[in-house]
């Protein structure tokens, strides 16, 4: 009100928005933040999103713990017990999706020219290494505590397995897609190799944990087999696909620049990821003496050699 022209109000408006720079609760995203600024999405509840979906896990545990007791219902079926898990399930996979996003994430701060520094960061190397080891540890590792089967039995007969495997399956694709890698590449190659989560690094990280019984000689459990066929899937995938990879999901209405895989880095890395994991499943087959650890090993050397080295048709 003490601006007496439209020239003198935005002089005011712009010092009210300046004074609160820096600010986390003036911070605000615009839809080209979506896909890449962890900071930028739903749910957003604190500076930490592996901190916080850990407790979220934890409340989440929590209730699978207690959740017959909870929807008991003299007389009636099991249709809210039932409704409740696959809530429980979805909020489990919301928290793989928030975390997701620190790696080869952006954040994207909106600045004038009186304000310093770049509008464009990459999310900090140890925030990104955070967020993968909190998928290794909370979606790679079963999580036997949704595989309760004193719910289960009472609303499906079959299922549990499938659901682990489309959840772990899309982890391993939001971490993998082409558009996430490719970031990783240019953030290594403008701001170098000391402070940047390298491709490499992230990829033999997502192997690691994938394929960790083979580090240990351990018997492989059947929801972790399924779990490292999907990993074959998706390097293949990356091996095969066509050339430019355009936005695949439901926010595509958002400018993100296709990936040309054949010519970045992304196949030849995928290509060493292949040619390591089939050293160690040479490793691991000499260690086992698991019938089926031995034959799902087999499976999976012979689909990595197609692969590599796919046959004529």
């Amino acid at each position: 009100p003490e601006a007496s022209t439209p020239e003198e109000e935005a002089r005011i408006l712009d010092e009210m928005i300046l004074e609160r720079a820096g600010d986390p609760y003036y911070f605000y995203g615009a839809s080209s933040s979506y896909q890449v600024d962890p900071r930028s999405q739903r749910e957003d509840l604190t500076g930490d999103a592996m901190e916080a979906s850990r407790l979220g896990i934890a409340n989440l545990q929590r209730i699978i713990d207690n959740l017959v007791d909870w929807t008991y219902q003299e007389g009636e079926n099991y249709n809210t017990l039932e409704e409740i898990y696959g809530r429980a399930v979805g909020q489990w996979r919301l928290y793989i999706g928030h975390v997701a996003r620190e790696i080869g994430g952006v954040y994207e701060t909106h600045k004038t020219y009186e304000q310093d520094g770049p509008v464009y960061e990459a999310v900090p190397r140890d925030r990104q290494q955070a967020a993968m080891q909190f998928l290794v540890d909370e979606v790679f590792e079963t999580p036997y505590w949704l595989i309760d089967t004193d719910v289960l039995r009472r609303f499906e007969n079959d299922g549990a397995m499938e659901r682990v495997r489309q959840a772990q399956a899309s982890a391993l694709d939001l971490v993998m897609d082409p558009q996430r890698m490719a970031r990783l590449l240019e953030f290594e190659a403008i701001d170098g190799e000391e402070n940047t989560y390298l491709v490499t690094e992230m990829m033999s990280d997502v192997r690691a944990g994938v394929w960790s019984e083979l580090q240990q000689g351990e018997a492989i459990g059947p929801y972790r087999r399924v779990l490292q066929r999907a990993y074959i899937g998706q390097l293949e995938e990356l091996m095969t696909e066509d050339v430019d990879l355009p936005p695949r999901r439901f926010w595509d209405y958002i400018d993100v620049k296709p990936v040309n895989v054949a010519q970045s880095d992304i196949r030849a890395y995928v290509r060493g990821e292949l040619e390591t994991l089939l050293g160690e499943i040479e490793t691991g087959l000499i260690r086992t003496d698991d019938p089926a650890t031995q034959l799902h090993l087999e499976d999976a050397r012979a689909r990595i050699e197609d692969v590599l080295e796919p046959s004529a048709d």
